[in-house]
């Protein structure tokens, strides 16, 4: 993938959070992979607040995930954007939106792609690949 079909993936993905009239507060990235689209995102969105909810499989099975890193503060009622690059299964997302709602603010997700293994779905996304697509940084 180049730069310019990402760059173009993430307008069109913008553009979707604005015609769901979704203003967030704060845009929140997954690290690591949801680093780079948050930024981007943040110009795209007009949103100057962001940070970052880091996650890690404790297992070699990949069964049990934690959160490592939070973003604070969280205040409640505040409208969150949580943002992926892309989803394998999911399961990050899924966990980082819960960890989030239980601190009582609004959430909404976002990854620019999603694949065939996906078993969560965000509220806002590109495109689906079978399998997840390099990206220009890698």
């Amino acid at each position: 993938m180049e730069w310019r079909e990402f760059h173009n993936d993430l307008k069109t993905l913008a553009a979707s959070i604005r015609a769901a009239q979704f203003v967030p507060d704060m845009i929140v990235a997954v690290a690591r992979g949801g680093w780079i689209p948050t930024r981007f995102l943040s110009d795209l969105l007009g949103v100057k607040r962001i940070a970052s909810i880091g996650l890690t499989y404790t297992d070699a099975a990949r069964s049990q995930l934690v959160a490592y890193s939070l973003p604070e503060p969280i205040e409640a009622k505040q409208k969150l954007l949580l943002v992926e690059d892309c989803l394998e299964s999911g399961r990050s997302l899924l966990e980082a939106k819960n960890i989030l709602t239980a601190c009582g603010a609004e959430i909404r997700t976002a990854a620019l792609y999603t694949t065939a293994q996906t078993g969560f779905n965000p509220d806002f996304a590109v495109r689906r690949y079978d399998s997840p697509p390099p990206m220009p940084w890698e």
